[in-house]
């Protein structure tokens, strides 16, 4: 089923939304993560895209004043890497595309790799005195994210509307347009968009030697990725 019109209008501006970067953080150590359990292939597999991406953006917003910029940036980019691989084992549950899944496995497999040097980081990390400008970036990213995240439910809801003749199964199935492929590729781009800037402030202006060469590695990474999905999404745009 094509991309809607609105979102497929918000699809094409995405690449020239300047995401800056952020969350609020709040927690006591940069080592409790309560809040951003460990999640299992078998639970996001069933969950939708759009629930999935959602839960994803939800933890980067949660509030955590008590770390520093650099425990921030690190608890986000275990958040990333653990939001891929939520959308990665829908995808390979649901979608049809032999490209972009054998594209999502790899990445997947990439994901895993860096997650666990990740989650040590985010527990080594010590408290540090606050930046404003590296704190302000990361808050600005994540707000973004979540703008823009809103917007696709919005869209989404008003799909499932018009559109009852899909079914409660298939609807409680896919929360998305109705093409699982097109919605994981748009959802991971906009995740991986974030991601990268939130590594690139984590470059920038981090103090930590270590979440500095994780960071610019993340980028590394996830950027041949990220071409990869443009250019998928490129050749199955809806012709008009």
């Amino acid at each position: 089923m094509p991309t809607t019109p609105r979102l497929l209008s918000l699809l094409l501006i995405l690449p020239l939304l300047p995401f800056s970067s952020g969350c609020s953080p709040d927690a006591k150590t940069a080592d409790q993560h309560e809040d951003t359990p460990s999640l299992t292939v078998d639970k996001d597999a069933q969950a939708g895209l759009l629930t999935t991406f959602h839960a994803t953006t939800q933890q980067l917003a949660a509030a955590r004043p008590a770390l520093s910029p650099d425990q921030e940036a690190a608890r986000q980019l275990v958040l990333y890497h653990r939001g891929a691989l939520a959308l990665t084992a829908a995808e390979a549950h649901r979608g049809r595309d032999s490209t972009l899944l054998r594209w999502a496995a790899a990445f997947a497999q990439d994901q895993q790799q860096q997650l666990p040097e990740a989650e040590a980081l985010a527990v080594r990390l010590k408290p540090g005195a606050a930046d404003s400008a590296f704190g302000q970036r990361l808050r600005s990213t994540v707000a973004q994210l979540v703008k823009v995240e809103e917007a696709t439910r919005v869209e989404a809801a008003g799909r499932q509307r018009q559109a009852p003749n899909l079914g409660m199964m298939q609807s409680h199935q896919d929360d998305g347009t109705g093409d699982t492929d097109a919605d994981f590729a748009t959802l991971l781009l906009l995740q991986q968009r974030a991601a990268l800037e939130t590594a690139r402030a984590a470059e920038e202006l981090g103090s930590a030697p270590e979440l500095k060469a994780a960071a610019a590695g993340m980028q590394r990474r996830a950027q041949p990725f990220i071409r990869q999905l443009q250019l998928w999404q490129q050749r199955h745009r809806p012709r008009s």
